[in-house]
């Protein structure tokens, strides 16, 4: 297999056939947990538990049953049997995950993350890098036109989030070279991506009238821990582990300052993690920061809110587990290879 030292577009692309070769032990797992979330939210609506009810159970029925069906033909096949067109089916979870957003607003945004990278696994084909930004736009519109407007400040986070994991995964499938310059190339994307997200939450927090001082502490540490990558010095470990401290240090100074609000953005701290270290000690990392960001929802006063926190919280952080053994999985093959 050729491969080259760069991440544009003159570096060598795998064929479509082995881009969902590699796509499919995370396939798998998200289409494994999707359908067993998607059975536990039906069955809690039929029993009316409070927690994981939901208003359109019929659209969650449907992603769900063609969740199931997937992930049992996959488990069904091995990989040699496997047909693009089979896993092509599973684009309709995403239709279905439109309809529930339209249908319940802010509750199934914490859904987003994991299903543009299931998106994007399902679908190698021609047009691979463009339909996870159609989709986004989609969820969006239907955000837009839900008449539950709850939320918003949790919903905008955890969309920008999604959008920042789509020019990420999408090499990650596509790259036929995985060397340490292209995990940096895609390490320094990311952390310019979230320069521009965090730079856009500071200027509608500033409008506003909140206090600007979160954004530029974020903004400071991650032009520090760009300039530290962009300077080729995460070779070595006690530099990865110096950039992961000042992120976190970061991410904390958010959640004392803003309570909640921050967890939202737990997710890309997650595919942060995996970029910068190795995925064994990503994994740990991911568990361990996931385990402390429980405790700001814990000790919140839902009054604070205007939603329902309990099967918000529950969902989002049930699926940012999800989300760390789905880019397991993805950074392991791409480490073995």
């Amino acid at each position: 297999m050729q491969s080259r030292s760069s991440t544009g577009d003159s570096a060598v692309r795998d064929t479509a056939a082995a881009q969902y070769l590699r796509a499919l032990p995370v396939t798998r797992v998200i289409l494994v947990f999707i359908s067993i979330a998607g059975w536990l939210i039906l069955i809690s609506h039929a029993l009316n538990f409070t927690a994981l009810q939901t208003a359109n159970w019929i659209s969650v029925l449907g992603a769900t049953v063609v969740s199931t069906g997937t992930a049992l033909l996959l488990f069904w096949l091995d990989d040699s049997q496997v047909n693009q067109r089979y896993l092509q089916i599973g684009l309709l979870i995403p239709l279905f995950y439109t309809g529930t957003l339209i249908q319940n607003g802010y509750l199934p945004v914490t859904f987003a993350p994991i299903t543009i990278v299931l998106t994007q696994c399902l679908y190698r084909a021609r047009g691979s890098k463009l339909l996870p930004y159609l989709m986004w736009l989609a969820w969006c519109l239907a955000l837009y036109l839900s008449p539950v407007q709850e939320g918003q400040a949790f919903t905008l986070r955890l969309m920008l989030v999604t959008l920042v994991f789509i020019p990420i995964t999408d090499p990650l499938l596509r790259q036929a070279d995985w060397s340490h310059h292209t995990k940096t190339h895609l390490l320094k994307l990311f952390l310019i991506l979230l320069l521009v997200v965090v730079a856009l939450l500071g200027i509608l927090h500033a409008i506003a009238g909140n206090s600007f001082t979160v954004p530029v502490v974020a903004i400071i540490a991650c032009a520090i821990a760009y300039g530290i990558v962009a300077k080729n010095k995460t070779a070595s470990h006690s530099v990865r582990a110096a950039i992961a401290a000042l992120v976190l240090s970061a991410y904390w100074f958010g959640v004392i300052q803003n309570g909640v609000l921050p967890t939202t953005v737990v997710g890309a701290l997650v595919l942060f993690s995996f970029l910068l270290l190795p995925a064994y000690e990503a994994l740990f990392f991911s568990l361990a920061l996931v385990t402390l960001s429980l405790l700001p929802p814990i000790s919140l006063d839902a009054s604070q809110l205007d939603f329902e926190p309990v099967p918000f919280f529950a969902r989002h952080f049930a699926l940012t587990l999800l989300l760390i053994f789905a880019f397991y999985q993805l950074f392991r093959t791409r480490e073995r290879e």
